[in-house]
């Protein structure tokens, strides 16, 4: 949640970056890392084409998708994170680093 980044695709890339070194080994550990996403930030199209299209990664775009298109079924969908990424001072006090190689 402390991330220090301008867009939220920075963030997806660098989990897309880290997936792809070794995916057979890091397939189980990404849709935890994509539902720390902001996917309603994306536009429906970048779900659609980049989140949909990863194993296990389904439901959280489905679930994105149809919160940004449906607000009337905000109540019935549940996301983890929601609201857009907060940069302030405090996020950028403590530092956190997310090594990709």
């Amino acid at each position: 949640d402390n991330l220090n980044i301008t867009y939220e695709e920075d963030a997806y890339d660098a989990i897309k970056r880290w997936f792809n070194y070794d995916e057979t080994a890091r397939q189980e550990s990404l849709p935890l890392l994509m539902s720390c996403l902001r996917l309603t930030q994306f536009a429906a199209d970048f779900l659609w084409t980049h989140i949909l299209p990863l194993p296990g990664c389904e439901l959280l775009a489905f679930k994105a998708i149809s919160w940004i298109r449906e607000p009337e079924a905000w109540s019935k969908i549940y996301l983890h994170y929601r609201t857009p990424r907060g940069i302030s001072a405090t996020n950028c006090v403590e530092k956190t680093f997310l090594a990709v190689s």
